[in-house]
């Protein structure tokens, strides 16, 4: 397992407040509560910016230097927890250890294609990914890392296949189940800027973690 030194930041909220701010979660996973469809969506283009148009994970936004280092295998998987029914009813009631909601946003380091989050890729994956590229070009077309979108670039494609193989073919007995809460500098509050010292908060300038 990679689990040993990851954490799992958490905080109510998540603000770049121009295009220059960057968080470098490294190999540790992030809870953003709260923010709903709306902030789920800043998130994914928050962290489209940080993977960037080449796929290295070097630009700024939400980044992760060790996808960097293995960017065919490993990104930042993201997920808003609501099962999509309008019943309020969240896909997980815990993630890293961390009781979570319906309107909270998961992100974690893992596979690329790991569809659900749970650290590796199997037989669930392909199916939502599936689902996803089967749902392209009609009524309630599917979108985001959940539906298959794993390069970010808001469609589900041959290109999307292409990463879920190569992931799947390289990831071994290797997992990315789960992390810790971590220590209690990880866990922010309203009040507090997170500094945990296996995270970089690089360039943050005049963005704001609140």
């Amino acid at each position: 397992s990679n689990n040993a030194n990851r954490n799992v930041l958490v905080t109510p909220s998540l603000t770049f407040a121009d295009n220059t701010g960057k968080l470098d979660l490294t190999n540790n996973d992030l809870i953003v509560r709260g923010v709903g469809s709306a902030g789920a969506t800043a998130i994914f283009n928050d962290i489209a910016r940080g993977k960037g148009s080449t796929g290295t994970w070097t630009g700024n936004g939400i980044t992760s230097s060790s996808a960097a280092a293995t960017p065919s295998t490993t990104a930042l998987g993201m997920e808003l927890n609501d099962d999509g029914t309008g019943t309020s009813h969240p896909l997980m009631t815990s993630f890293d250890g961390v009781t979570v909601g319906d309107s909270d946003v998961l992100v974690k380091y893992t596979y690329v294609g790991d569809a659900n989050l749970d650290g590796t890729i199997n037989a669930a994956d392909y199916a939502l990914i599936d689902n996803g590229f089967n749902s392209q070009g009609g009524a309630h077309s599917l979108s985001g890392w959940r539906n298959g979108d794993f390069n970010y670039d808001g469609v589900i494609n041959g290109d999307d296949y292409t990463l879920i193989d190569n992931a799947y073919n390289s990831q071994g007995s290797t997992t990315y189940a789960g992390v810790s809460a971590g220590p209690a500098e990880l866990i922010a509050s309203p009040a507090a800027v997170p500094e945990p010292g296996t995270l970089s908060l690089l360039g943050i300038g005049a963005a704001g973690l609140l």
